[in-house]
């Protein structure tokens, strides 16, 4: 499972998980997620974006693709908020 949230009363949250697929199909994708205060799903998911560059660079491997999913939410009537994004694997 790979996971990342956050947890406000005061500010906004946001959270992205992203998938890199590898162009080669015998080597493995990476996952990267990322959760922070003040910031918006937009930059989290950059911030995401550059991890997976980073990973697949440092490897030598080539991206084919990237699965992105984000959420961002803001508190209101002094109640906290958080946001959750996360992957579960299922083996058959």
């Amino acid at each position: 499972m790979a996971y990342a949230y956050a947890v406000s009363k005061r500010s906004s949250v946001a959270a992205s998980l992203l998938i890199g697929i590898n162009k080669d199909t015998t080597k493995a994708s990476i996952i990267m997620e990322h959760a922070d205060v003040n910031v918006t799903s937009e930059q989290s998911i950059e911030q995401t974006e550059i991890c997976i560059e980073e990973a697949f660079g440092s490897r030598g491997w080539e991206i084919d693709r990237i699965e992105k999913a984000t959420v961002e939410a803001a508190p209101r009537d002094s109640l906290h908020v958080c946001v959750l994004v996360a992957v579960v694997f299922v083996i058959d």
